[in-house]
């Protein structure tokens, strides 16, 4: 079982994973980051990251089926232009990391 410092660590990590994916959603689609596009940018790269996280005993999606099913939901749930850029800013990653850089 973790302990609570773990457990807000953890937390914590999750916090900054969603506002780097945020920031770089956003400067894809050359956003500015306040009013309500922000909290949509937060709130779809929340979703992400939940979904590709293990929970309630249930394992974590992989990138591909996360991205599948946020974009499944776009235009009912997401904005289309959020959900196009998070794919874009994903497989940028993926690229980066495959090629041995860092984000």
């Amino acid at each position: 079982m973790l302990q609570f410092d773990e457990l807000l660590r953890s937390r914590d990590a999750r916090s900054r994973t969603i506002a780097r994916l945020s920031g770089h959603i956003a400067a894809a689609l050359g956003l500015q980051q306040d009013g309500p596009i922000e909290s949509q940018i937060v709130r779809l790269a929340g979703a992400y990251v939940r979904l590709t996280a293990p929970r309630n005993g249930h394992p974590a999606l992989t990138s591909d089926e996360a991205l599948w099913a946020v974009w499944h939901g776009a235009g009912e749930h997401y904005q289309p232009e959020l959900v196009d850029a998070l794919i874009e800013v994903v497989g940028r990653r993926r690229s980066r990391k495959l090629a041995g850089t860092h984000a």
